[in-house]
């Protein structure tokens, strides 16, 4: 009985800690909603940084469509 008590304490301790972590609060440069915020202004307070540099890529493969015998159906000719 008091394995399991300790068990119990020791798993509510854990997760009341790692609800702590991950309790954190909003700031003006986060995005909750599409575009920013409520009003759909996407504007925020945080300034770039003075000098940009690219971060990533990404390449897409050669469009091929669905159906390549039929030259009628090409809405998926593109991206």
């Amino acid at each position: 009985m008091f394995l399991s008590a300790m068990r119990f304490i020791s798993v509510c301790g854990i997760l009341i800690l790692g609800g702590g972590l991950f309790s954190v609060t909003a700031s003006a440069e986060d995005w909750p909603t599409w575009r920013g915020n409520a009003q759909r202004t996407a504007v925020t307070s945080e300034r770039l940084a003075p000098e940009l540099h690219l971060q990533w890529t990404h390449s897409l493969g050669k469009v091929t469509p669905a159906w390549p015998e039929d030259p009628r159906l090409q809405f998926d000719a593109h991206y």
